[in-house]
């Protein structure tokens, strides 16, 4: 019987929703996820994740980032 994970680190949490690093911290940034802060780093619970996971914008048709992503973290390439 395996026991659940308590608390993700932003790595392993980015990797839960399917982000980079970089854009779990903008969303933390901007209130859509939230995390709590323990020393130099930030920490996640799942269901932190998983409230944060309703809030992301979603992606248009095409796969085409939504109005909101911010223009320094999309990549064109």
């Amino acid at each position: 019987m395996s026991k659940a994970k308590q608390f993700y680190s932003p790595c392993e949490a980015a990797e839960y929703l399917g982000l980079s690093q970089q854009m779990l911290s903008y969303y933390r940034l901007t209130g859509r996820i939230a995390g709590e802060v323990k020393g130099n780093t930030t920490i996640y619970t799942k269901q932190q994740l998983d409230e944060g996971r309703e809030r992301m914008p979603t992606k248009q048709k095409g796969g085409r980032k939504t109005q909101d992503a911010p223009s320094a973290l999309v990549s064109w390439g």
